[in-house]
């Protein structure tokens, strides 16, 4: 009896731990891993190369170019170049040159029946520089720049200057620029006197205003003023009367 129990414990004890063996364990809740974040690194685009491509004249289809401006686009404009270049030294008329155009430069010379010669002259119409173009040319060129001295060259044939008489611009431009002048002269005098009290005419041969009195009575008289200088002169008796009182202050 004792051994049936003892049988039946050890099957027991046998059945419980296969039981215990063979039950699923509950499984544990598994972490969700957190994605990890990394920056993205995209590569730079290359830089594109230029292209250059060439202009094309404009029969070609291309574009045309911008036109270089030239500072001396005729041949009067060249003359007058070297004329104004070489009249620092010697006085003569523009039109005893002629110029001539050879591609982008402009040539003047002297014409051939003129007195004078000067040699070439290479004028670039582009920048408008002057330069000697013959061995005449570079004496002349000696010339101007030892401002004017002739004993620096000795094969220029200088012609002969007439002196001339230079005269001033004129003081007096208008008939009521010589009555005030007039009026200012005798006012010290005189000081009821009004610039509306003269006329005046203009002596063209002499150079010279006439001023008058416009009164009947002719009170302050006849004056010619001198248009240059502006110089007044009495040009009857009373008006010798006036510039007594004016010049002897006995007014």
């Amino acid at each position: 009896m004792a051994k049936v129990f003892l049988l039946l414990l050890v099957l027991l004890t046998v059945g419980v731990a296969c039981g215990l063996t063979g039950r699923d364990p509950t499984p544990r809740p598994t972490r969700t891993p957190r994605p990890t974040l990394r920056p993205t690194f995209t590569a730079a685009a290359p830089t594109p190369t230029p292209t250059l491509r060439p202009i094309l004249p404009s029969f070609l289809g291309g574009r045309t170019a911008t036109p270089v401006t030239r500072s001396v686009q005729a041949g009067n404009d060249a003359r007058n170049l070297v004329w104004a270049y070489l009249s620092r030294c010697v006085s003569f008329d523009p039109q005893d040159l002629v110029s001539y155009q050879v591609q982008n430069d402009w040539y003047v010379k002297a014409q051939l029946d003129s007195s004078q010669q000067f040699g070439i002259w290479k004028i670039d119409s582009f920048s408008g520089r002057l330069n000697p173009h013959d061995p005449l040319a570079d004496e002349w060129q000696k010339f101007l720049d030892s401002n004017c001295n002739s004993a620096t060259s000795s094969i220029l044939v200088l012609p002969t200057q007439t002196p001339r008489l230079v005269l001033p611009a004129p003081v007096l431009q208008t008939s009521s620029d010589a009555i005030n002048t007039v009026w200012a002269y005798l006012v010290k005098c005189f000081p009821d006197l009004k610039t509306t009290d003269f006329e005046a005419a203009y002596d063209a041969p002499a150079g010279e205003y006439l001023v008058k009195d416009k009164g009947s009575a002719n009170f302050y008289g006849v004056w010619r003023v001198d248009k240059t200088y502006g110089k007044i002169t009495p040009d009857n008796d009373r008006a010798s009367t006036r510039d007594f009182v004016v010049k002897t202050a006995s007014c």
